[in-house]
């Protein structure tokens, strides 16, 4: 490959790279969805959604990166850095690929049962929110590492889920 078409190629590269970010920075942002109740089914729902989309989307980005490599003076420097910097080199679920390791579905539970019981459930309204925060700042994080166009978006569902969970237990 001549440095002509290297330089070329990485151009476009960047090219790509840069209609993918003004995409979505000026993608719209939808309003919450208010859940008024079933809090652990609604997450139950989401997750399952996003463990479903991100098996199909782990082989692809697993593809991607080894075609991407193909490009690189070192294949198996680049794939390895890829992996780290991705961590899709511990992407075995859902869950170890964002680092969940509180009980959601638990919290939301309790919540849940407080606030029907007529108590003001600030205790367990904390702890679900604390959990939530967590898992949306893990999302987007991983997110934000991965590469584009590698298959079924899983974090973005993810995310809007547990904004819309953040959001129904405010209220």
């Amino acid at each position: 490959m001549s440095l002509l078409s290297a330089v070329l190629e990485q151009s476009a590269r960047a090219a790509e790279a840069k209609r993918a970010v003004f995409a979505l920075k000026t993608m719209p942002v939808a309003e919450p969805n208010i859940i008024a109740d079933h809090f652990h089914d609604a997450w139950s729902v989401a997750k399952n959604t996003a463990e479903l989309a991100f098996k199909k989307a782990v082989p692809l980005l697993l593809q991607k990166i080894n075609h991407d490599s193909l490009a690189q003076a070192d294949h198996g420097a680049y794939v390895k850095a890829q992996l780290a910097k991705t961590g899709l080199s511990n992407a075995a679920n859902l869950d170890k690929f964002f680092g969940f390791t509180e009980n959601l579905g638990a919290a939301l539970d309790a919540f849940e049962s407080a606030s029907k019981k007529g108590r003001p459930a600030e205790k367990e309204r904390g702890k679900a929110q604390a959990i939530v925060l967590t898992y949306f700042t893990a999302v987007r994080e991983k997110q934000k590492n991965l590469p584009q166009g590698g298959g079924p978006d899983f974090c973005a569902p993810l995310a809007y889920a547990l904004r819309d969970l953040a959001e129904s237990i405010k209220k």
